[in-house]
């Protein structure tokens, strides 16, 4: 512990406390930042499944995401008492927005999963739910950008030097495996695992099937890497000729939001696996016994109360998306 300030977590016990954070790791990680362009609603779905860990757990997390997030990136690169009192404030500033203005389409975007669910798991229905979650995901990665692009603004050179080497140990820890078949079978276990999750035990052919229609799925990973490497290396650039809150903020909303710099095989990456998405959801969801859709509606019920909880009084009515 450092003289004069508050003991700080270890970061991997902080990281894991993050899951409905905004953090460095969690803008690449989880809004989307090396994310393909077409594939933006399945980010928010994957969102709405990080919650489902248990209602006070989550509320607990969210409700203090704006110190745990200080506390994280202060512990990795070290800022100075007047960076972390000035960032806390801003990251409470965006969370009032988030739990205003993002948490209740959140909770429409769900409804309408619950609906399409009781509908059966029409293909058009999951088509029309993955484009209703685009938009969505926009409105969190500008949030993101709200929130970290005064901080990275007033980074000194010791801290910069510091942001670049907890993206080498990122990028380390996830390097992509040298044996493709390995990696379809890390993908189908990992796919697998999650889906029984919410549905319960997963029959022979149900993981057969999951196997099949991910094995499909295309390999973008390391061209997903080298977009994201040279996003980075652009945005050190920047840092480094002491750009302010304005360029940096504008930059990351062409980063994050628009995806101005996306090389054209990621957006048709993209394009097909939100296709073999739609198509691995349909065909799943065909496939569920009677015990499986009790379960799995239950977990949605139980998810969508606690996203209405969270937005405390500030509940506000946002019209449900393909219900028609």
């Amino acid at each position: 512990m450092r003289r004069g300030r508050t003991h700080r977590p270890g970061p991997r016990r902080t990281r894991r406390a993050l899951g409905t954070g905004i953090s460095v790791r969690g803008a690449d990680a989880r809004t989307g930042a090396g994310r393909m362009s077409r594939h933006l609603g399945v980010v928010v779905l994957v969102a709405l499944g990080l919650l489902g860990g248990g209602c006070s757990r989550v509320s607990l997390v969210y409700d203090n995401a704006p110190f745990l997030t200080a506390v994280y990136v202060d512990h990795r690169i070290d800022l100075a008492p007047q960076q972390l009192r000035r960032w806390t404030d801003r990251l409470e500033q965006v969370q009032t927005r988030h739990r205003r203005e993002a948490l209740p389409r959140l909770t429409a975007l769900l409804d309408g999963l619950i609906l399409t669910s009781e509908r059966g798991f029409a293909r058009e229905d999951l088509a029309c739910l993955m484009a209703a979650a685009e938009p969505i995901y926009r409105q969190h990665a500008e949030l993101f950008v709200d929130a970290t692009a005064p901080l990275l603004a007033t980074l000194t050179p010791a801290q910069r030097q510091r942001l670049e080497r907890l993206w080498r140990e990122r990028d380390a820890e996830r390097a992509a495996p040298a044996d493709p078949e390995r990696e379809r079978r890390k993908r189908a276990r990992r796919y697998i695992r999650n889906l029984s999750d919410w549905t319960g035990p997963l029959s022979a052919s149900q993981q057969q099937l999951v196997r099949e229609l991910t094995a499909a799925m295309p390999r973008s990973q390391p061209a997903l890497d080298a977009y994201r490497a040279d996003q980075r290396t652009r945005l050190m650039t920047l840092l480094d000729e002491g750009a302010g809150e304005a360029r940096i903020a504008a930059f990351l909303h062409g980063w994050l939001v628009e995806f101005d710099a996306m090389p054209a095989a990621l957006r048709r990456d993209g394009e097909r696996l939100t296709e073999q998405l739609v198509t691995l959801a349909a065909r799943f969801g065909a496939s569920l016994d009677a015990t499986q859709r009790t379960r799995l509606l239950e977990r949605l019920g139980e998810l969508r109360e606690t996203l209405q909880r969270l937005q405390r009084e500030q509940r506000a009515i946002v019209p449900l998306p393909c219900a028609g």
